[in-house]
């Protein structure tokens, strides 16, 4: 059972509202939320901003990394602990308890970290990063859509590196039908 908050909001971010507008219809609806505040898609910009303030003042939250070169080690996907496993476990539990799992979505909102890197990472790289991760989904969980939350607009201040993410995230989602 989801509330609301006193602005009239479902609360528990974007799964929330989607979990109730699914159920609506009838579904049952399992939400795994594997986000990490403070994560980067690039390794670049994990090791260049946590624990600092970068050249634009934003402080990093240190929330490690989704880049998955060098095999993935250490990637907040694939490590012991990650969103591998927790998936798999949620799913595993959702089988035992008896629910027949019929679409399997994700949700990415994701991007600050790797924008606040003040040009470390470049729009190709992102790109390449998500569509590698996507890849990884699609192999690992045959998920039926990768839905990409785009970047904000950094408060509206005109910022290049933001626009580079939002431009690699359009990228990403525009290569796939899914």
């Amino acid at each position: 059972p989801l509330g609301q908050t006193l602005l009239g909001r479902v609360q528990g971010g974007p799964q929330a509202a989607f979990a109730q507008t699914w159920t609506a219809g009838g579904g049952v609806v399992l939400c795994v939320n594997v986000g990490v505040n403070g994560a980067s898609m690039v390794e670049a910009a994990k090791t260049t901003q946590t624990g600092t303030i970068s050249t634009l003042g934003y402080e990093s939250l240190g929330g490690g990394t989704w880049d998955l070169a060098a095999g993935g080690v250490g990637s907040l996907y694939t490590q012991v602990g990650g969103a591998k496993d927790i998936i798999d476990k949620a799913i595993a539990a959702a089988t035992a308890a008896g629910f027949s799992i019929v679409k399997k979505i994700v949700v990415w909102a994701q991007g600050e970290q790797d924008g606040n890197a003040a040009g470390l990472i470049s729009a190709a790289t992102y790109d390449t990063n998500l569509r590698n991760l996507i890849d990884r989904f699609v192999a690992d969980y045959a998920i039926n859509a990768f839905l990409i939350s785009g970047l904000g607009t950094n408060g509206g201040s005109a910022n290049a590196y933001w626009d580079a993410i939002r431009a690699a995230q359009v990228s990403a989602a525009a290569a796939r039908s899914t």
